[in-house]
């Protein structure tokens, strides 16, 4: 059951990066990777035992080590891609609302201004491929949009972060309001998405200099040791 679980959400965290048809075939590259890590890992343990005598159990806790570590680093690699990827979403959001807000001013209705918006945005906005995903779910029959709350919530169980979330849940709860008094709450939230995406930029800043640190500490020992290396040469070549 476990291993189901795990595998259900590798698969999901690969569609949602790759999308659904190429993340399929990432996470299947994935699972083969996966099992060949294991199977060199198994190698590793039986040419441990066979040549060189070695213990089963130490050659077996080398082997578990080996292929966990692989295991964790693969993981590590798409579990980091989706992380990278909500968090662009987030910063995509609060200028997508504002947009979206300015149509409804003129009068437009909220699920043509949100299908508007979308298809004029940037391509490359990570928010507007999940945007246009829901988009496309939802169509116009009859004056009505047929499945466009539906096409959101899933949207936002996509996404899995709180401001689409937020976002979602404001647009469907006021979705038959009057355009001008959602264009305002839209603009409202859009506020306050913006402040966040500013605290946002501010920490990776706060994190980028931190990193920093360690190659100028690296470069710092370095210089040190070339200035004072003749010196400690020719002290040791004197007591000699």
């Amino acid at each position: 059951m476990k291993m189901k679980k795990y595998l259900n959400k590798l698969k999901n965290s690969c569609s949602f990066v790759y999308g659904a048809q190429k993340g399929v075939l990432i996470f299947k590259v994935f699972c083969a990777v996966k099992i060949c890590l294991w199977l060199i890992a198994l190698t590793v343990v039986i040419y441990q035992i066979v040549f060189y005598d070695s213990p089963i159990i130490q050659s077996a806790v080398l082997g578990l080590f080996i292929a966990v570590i692989c295991t964790v680093f693969t993981d590590m690699i798409i579990y980091s891609k989706e992380k990278t990827k909500k968090e662009n979403i987030n910063l995509g959001l609060a200028d997508f609302m504002e947009q979206t807000a300015l149509l409804l001013e003129t009068g437009m209705h909220l699920w043509k201004a949100i299908a508007e918006t979308a298809c004029r945005w940037d391509e490359n906005n990570a928010f507007t491929n999940e945007i246009m995903l829901a988009v496309k779910s939802y169509s116009l029959k009859e004056g009505y949009f047929s499945g466009s709350e539906e096409a959101m919530y899933a949207m936002a169980d996509r996404c899995g972060t709180v401001m689409v979330s937020s976002f979602v849940a404001t647009v469907v709860q006021n979705s038959r309001k009057g355009s001008s008094e959602i264009a305002l709450i839209l603009k409202t939230q859009a506020s306050v998405y913006r402040t966040e995406r500013r605290a946002i930029a501010k920490k990776h800043a706060e994190e980028a200099s931190t990193l920093m640190l360690l190659p100028t500490s690296i470069v710092f020992l370095a210089v040190i040791a070339l200035v004072t290396a003749p010196a400690v040469l020719t002290l040791i070549s004197g007591m000699l």
